[in-house]
């Protein structure tokens, strides 16, 4: 009797985690490459609603921030959606057939061919803007740009400080802008040990 409880009580406690992880929204860590870019290093999230499937615009997206530091550590850029931070999402180059889409799984968050996506931020003092640009040319190969300028996007703006700049083929065909943040040891005991405690309760009840 007791071995089937605790069978029924474990079987109910992954169910109750599995839903817990699929349930509401989903955090991703932005991607680096630090090999193909200049010596910088990117670090962030995209938060969003949860949603999956082919997206063809960011509503999905709830928020987001972004740093960019060099070798020593030092920001060199940053920009974050709660503090005026803006998206642009588009095709790269104008098309009357493509459509701009995104491909968002559990896992990552990768772009379709054609599609551009820019983090911006502009500082409310210097007037400067910090950009993050990612987009994919073709099957292999990414574009991914950071600047900070008046138009960080465009390379011929005298104005502009290119971080970075690559146009080439990363580990892998389509590889992600972002992927899944995995949850610290912390956070998925606090939940089991939350679980564990509500399902023994409930188990008490029903002896009653």
């Amino acid at each position: 009797m007791q071995r089937s409880r605790f069978r029924f009580l474990a079987l109910v406690t992954l169910a109750l985690l599995g839903s817990s992880a699929r349930a509401g929204s989903m955090v991703y860590d932005f991607a680096n490459y630090p090999d193909v870019q200049n010596g910088y290093n990117i670090s962030g999230e995209i938060t969003t609603d949860g949603t999956t499937g082919k997206m063809t615009n960011t509503s999905h997206i709830t928020s987001w921030w972004f740093k960019i530091t060099d070798k020593d550590g030092a920001i060199a850029a940053s920009g974050s959606s709660s503090i005026g931070g803006f998206l642009h999402f588009g095709l790269l180059i104008s098309s009357g057939t493509d459509t701009p889409t995104m491909d968002v799984t559990a896992e990552s968050i990768k772009l379709k061919v054609n599609t551009l996506i820019q983090f911006n931020y502009t500082d409310p003092q210097s007037g400067k803007r910090s950009e993050l640009a990612w987009s994919r040319n073709n099957a292999n190969n990414n574009l991914q740009i950071t600047g900070i300028g008046p138009d960080p996007y465009s390379l011929d703006s005298g104005d502009t400080k290119l971080l970075f700049y690559y146009d080439g083929p990363y580990p892998g065909a389509a590889s992600p802008i972002a992927v899944a943040a995995v949850p610290e040891p912390s956070s998925l005991a606090l939940s089991i040990c939350g679980c564990l405690t509500g399902l023994v309760a409930l188990a008490r009840r029903r002896q009653r």
